[in-house]
């Protein structure tokens, strides 16, 4: 392709006149009801981490008020403000996730490409955020004063675990899952991309001039 690429309403209007005008472009007009599902499964996830972020704040709160140290009090709330802390990140991560940045078809599958690589982000960081909870549950669990766990303890001991175990099973399963599915739609668009990709310019047709020749010794 030369020039500025086809805006979508041309492309739209090519494939209604010529369905056989070629597989990208039906792959290019599909991706625009895609890029839109996706928005709307966004939104979804962006409200689920919020309302798990809250769930899990208002459980932290909860024990905190128990606490009736200052070091627990304070110890709690710290671990509510962390908890907060990551759909406050992941909306800033996601701020360029929404739209295309053009109405161009480069620029949907590039939002498309975009939104798998911050999935396979997420997908890659969550062991270590699983990991960071476990050690700031152990520095809770160590940390506290007595007087704290004495009326901390019964209220979680017995069934902490098998809820990790029930929680960290499925999102084992869909984190696996979730790569597999995002790495195939990533390869998906950097192929569609290399196609909608313009020509290189064509080389110059004036002859560079070769460099000069180093000076002939004479023959001895």
């Amino acid at each position: 392709m030369n020039g500025s690429p086809p805006s979508w309403n041309t492309l739209r209007q090519v494939w209604k006149l010529d369905p056989v005008a070629g597989s990208i472009v039906p792959q290019t007009i599909d991706i625009h009801a895609i890029c839109d599902a996706e928005t709307r499964r966004l939104r979804l996830r962006v409200l689920s981490d919020w309302v798990s972020a809250l769930i899990g704040s208002g459980f932290f709160l909860a024990l905190g008020t128990q606490a009736e140290s200052v070091w627990g009090r304070t110890a709690f709330a710290l671990v509510v403000l962390m908890t907060l802390f990551y759909p406050l990140w992941t909306r800033h991560a996601r701020r360029s996730l929404w739209q295309a940045s053009a109405d161009t078809p480069q620029a949907y599958w590039t939002l498309r490409a975009n939104r798998a690589r911050h999935t396979l982000h997420l997908v890659r960081i969550a062991p270590w955020v699983f990991l960071a909870g476990c050690l700031v549950g152990i520095a809770l669990h160590r940390g506290l004063p007595e007087t704290d766990t004495s009326r901390i303890q019964p209220l979680v001991r017995g069934w902490m675990f098998p809820i990790a175990v029930i929680f960290l099973v499925p999102m084992t399963v869909h984190a696996i899952q979730q790569r597999r599915h995002q790495q195939g739609i990533l390869r998906e668009c950097e192929t569609v991309l290399a196609d909608l990709a313009p020509e290189s310019e064509e080389p110059s047709l004036t002859p560079t001039p070769a460099p000069p020749s180093p000076p002939l010794h004479g023959r001895r």
